[in-house]
Order: C-alpha cells, then structure tokens, then sequence
C-alpha cells in the first residue's frame, strides 16, 4: 500500500481471506513535516481498519532513495548531497542527506521513540507485525556512490556507514523491541564497484546477534522464480535468522520479465531453499482472478503442495 491509498483499498484488501495483513509504504517527511510535529494520520488509518479485521500491518517509513529526507533536517545542520541517479533513464538528482550524518541518524532515533509512543498510546502496537530498518536507506546499497564518491563533495567511507547501520538498528531495537524488524539485503556492490555487499551486510547481521533479540527478520526486495539473487549471494550468516521477502515486481503487470519464470516457482523456492515465513504480494497479483495465479499464491499458507 502506498500513500495515494485510501480506507477503501485498505478494507478491499484487508477483508480477503488469503490476505494475513497490508505492508504500508510511506515516508518520514510525511510523518514528521516539522521537526516534534507528527501527523500519524497516514499510518493511523490502515492500523485501525486492519485492527477492526484482526490483521497485521507492516510499516516500511523511508527517508531516502524512493523519497527524500524532510527538508527541516537542514535547518538542524544535517549534511546534504546531489544523488544522481545512473538507473533512471533521465539520470534524475534528489537532494538527500549523508546516510551517516550523525543528527541525520539521531534524529531518526527521536522520530522512532514518537512513533513507538504514539502505537502504544493508541493501541496500534497490537496491529503492527513488523517494521523495517529503512534508515539510512531503504535497501543498504548506495546507488548513487561510484569509486569511493556519492558526490563531488562527500567520500564514502565504509567504517562511518557502518555505524550508521548499527546505530539504526539499535535505535529501532530500542524502540519496537517486541516487533519483528526487517533488515532489507542489499545487491552485490554497497559503492560500486566494491562487491562488499555480502561482507557489509554480514557485519550488520553480527552487529545485531551482539543484541540478543530473535524479533529481526532477513527481507529481500527481489524474489522471483529464480529465487534470490541478493540472498545466493550472501555467507552464511543470514541463515540465522528467519526470511521475508517481496517479489521483484508484480507477476501480472511485468514487461521487462523481471519475473523470469512462474510465480509459483518464486514462492516453492522461497519456501524450500530459505524457509522464508513472510511474503509481501503486490496488488495486480492478490486481484488477478487468473485461477493460475490464485492458485500459485495458495502456495504461500500451504508450502507442502510444492512440486
């Protein structure tokens, strides 16, 4: 679900009976437009049709990459770089902050202590199933960093980006210390072409075993029916922990073919080759009466009919 999405969609979906839950995408500037003024609006709708259902709500709140960082952290002194974009087909800038600015990541940290607040006061924390680690960026690779650089002006440094992973987590830890967190693997390269993702999330991962909690969840953005080609790549160290994961599109409405294959066999292989527990299904596909489909997303609550 996403921020154009109203209480009708949310109760469309939320009233199917295949459907366990909702992921809702938004963003920090539109939960936080000033600095200590909230406007839990967005996030309150969905928590409260989903209570009334006795289903779940996975928030995913992103500050950078698919968004932007509210435009107050300036005004706090938060260093900002030009992303470009070399994927875009317009090669697009956003402005974004430093991913380890350090009242960048303390900031965050405020922002995520009134959120915990607010889900407690309300009684939404009952209805919040997972939350992912979305800051300093949404899937951990740094798309715009190229040789070392983000920008003319910033020098990636790898020991800084780490902190700032390690102190999210804890900041979201420390928050939600009850709620299942997903920590999003990223593709092969962090600053490209560096080939450190797998090492750099391993690192992450045994930051978080330091912790003691078993309330994190591997989640990957890019299952298709060739698997995962984010989790093939990574070590060992992954495999303690339990897996999620969203498709790499929508089975349905997919022109380039990013599924390669059947979404059943995404499903069947997600299920056997890494017990992932959670799936995120895109709309097109729960609304597609194709019984193929219907009956390849079956698969999800019944692994055990896997050919």
């Amino acid at each position: 679900m996403d921020p154009r999405d109203g209480d009708t969609d949310y109760k469309r979906f939320l009233s199917l009976s295949s459907v366990d839950g909702i992921a809702v995408r938004t963003s920090w500037d539109l939960l936080e437009p000033q600095d200590n003024r909230y406007d839990w609006s967005s996030i309150d709708k969905p928590l409260s049709i989903a209570a009334e259902k006795n289903k779940k709500v996975t928030l995913h709140i992103i500050a950078s990459s698919y968004s932007s960082p509210p435009s107050w952290l300036k005004r706090q002194g938060v260093k900002f770089y030009n992303e470009i974009n070399p994927f875009h087909a317009k090669r697009s800038v956003k402005e974004q902050a430093v991913p380890w600015d350090v009242t960048y990541i303390k900031k965050w940290e405020e922002f995520l202590q009134a959120l915990a607040s607010h889900l407690r006061t309300s009684g939404f924390d009952k209805t919040l199933s997972r939350i992912s680690i979305a800051v300093p960026v949404p899937e951990m690779s740094l798309i715009a960093c190229r040789n070392g650089r983000m920008s003319d002006s910033v020098i990636y440094s790898r020991d800084h980006y780490l902190w700032a992973w390690q102190y999210s987590v804890y900041a979201m830890n420390t928050a939600f210390p009850n709620i299942i967190k997903l920590v999003s693997a990223p593709v092969s390269e962090i600053c490209m072409p560096d080939h450190d993702g797998a090492r750099f999330y391993g690192d992450v991962l045994s930051y978080i075993r330091t912790l003691g909690s078993d309330k994190f969840q591997v989640y990957a953005a890019d299952l298709n029916a060739k698997g995962s080609q984010r989790l093939n790549g990574l070590g060992s160290e992954y495999r303690h922990y339990p897996v999620g994961f969203q498709f790499i599109w929508s089975f349905s409405n997919d022109p380039r073919n990013r599924f390669d294959g059947k979404l059943s066999d995404a499903i069947c292989s997600a299920s056997k080759n890494y017990g992932a527990n959670y799936f995120e299904v895109y709309k097109d596909d729960i609304l597609n009466p194709d019984p193929t489909v219907q009956s390849a997303l079956g698969l999800i609550h019944q692994p055990e009919n896997c050919q």
